[in-house]
């Protein structure tokens, strides 16, 4: 039922976001519970940490680009010759070169976060 809970915020919240930008809602989403899942899990401190990536993603590209290169990376692995159309695909290229600079740069201007408790005192020592 938790994880339901957190993909409704982040509907709720992508949705309050989508005049700001011109990334479609279904790809906010994806993203997002994508960088979820490979921080560990869906939690609060992967969605702040995630949505802090796509809000700083979407400001260093724009959706074209963003698209040209998942594509490109989604498919340079294909074999034959339609693998050989996208590897050879200039603009796929560069695309993905930026957008592979923009995950570390992301990454770096959103770390995760984690919540630290403090250590429980133990009475009895001194």
């Amino acid at each position: 039922m938790r994880k339901y809970t957190f993909i409704f915020v982040l509907l709720f919240a992508m949705i309050s976001n989508a005049n700001a930008n011109d990334y479609p809602t279904i790809e906010t989403v994806r993203f997002v519970v994508n960088c979820m899942a490979e921080l560990g899990g869906q939690d609060e401190e992967n969605l702040y940490t995630c949505t802090c990536r796509h809000d700083a993603l979407v400001s260093m590209m724009t959706f074209e680009e963003y698209n040209d290169a998942t594509v490109f990376e989604h498919n340079r692995q294909m074999p034959g010759e339609r693998g050989g159309f996208v590897r050879d695909n200039e603009r796929g290229q560069r695309e993905y070169k930026k957008y592979e600079g923009v995950l570390q740069e992301i990454s770096a201007q959103c770390p995760v976060v984690k919540h630290l408790e403090s250590p429980v005192k133990d009475e009895g020592v001194k």
